[in-house]
């Protein structure tokens, strides 16, 4: 994932065979989230935003990859209060998106 107005990358996210998917920053995150959470949403065409989990600022984080969202092509982190979106969709500004690439 990437600045939506930059091209430089800032996380890798890969899938394991077990389901569920290792996210790695690639900088501290610290500098992008300024004191509040990131959470990280698929984006299904033609539907809403579906979280997938919050992130660590530093290190891996590790987040189950719901059955229903395996054709998902983009994802996005936005910055959240603490604990998460209170709505259940993203309520703060995109800091980071980009696309699901297949390696």
């Amino acid at each position: 994932l990437h600045y939506p107005l930059r091209r430089q990358r800032q996380m890798c996210i890969r899938d394991r065979p077990d389901g569920a998917v290792r996210i790695q920053p690639l900088q501290d995150l610290n500098t992008v989230a300024a004191g509040r959470t990131l959470e990280l949403w698929a984006l299904p065409p033609g539907q809403p935003p579906r979280s997938l989990g919050l992130l660590a600022m530093q290190g891996v984080t590790t987040l189950s990859w719901p059955a229903g969202l395996a054709g998902v092509q983009q994802l996005a982190v936005s910055l959240e209060p603490p604990g998460g979106s209170p709505t259940g969709q993203p309520t703060g500004p995109v800091v980071l998106s980009g696309s699901v690439l297949a390696l």
